[in-house]
């Protein structure tokens, strides 16, 4: 993570640093809702498939039959 990391970018969405470590160590999960406030609050530099693909598969998983 760039630009302060974590506390830079926890404290910007209103989140505690440890909490989102945590999401990007797949150790804790953040609701769906929350992931769709992540990624618009980030201008999707975090995406709501990253967080949770459970609801929204990656794209490259999507298209890898497609070619």
């Amino acid at each position: 993570m760039k630009h302060g990391g974590f506390p830079a970018v926890a404290k910007a969405l209103g989140f505690n640093a440890e909490f989102l470590r945590q999401v990007a160590k797949k150790r804790r999960r953040v609701s769906a809702d929350t992931a769709l406030y992540i990624e618009a609050a980030t201008d999707g530099d975090i995406s709501k498939s990253d967080l949770r693909p459970d609801y929204w598969p990656p794209e490259e998983s999507q298209n890898r039959g497609a070619a």
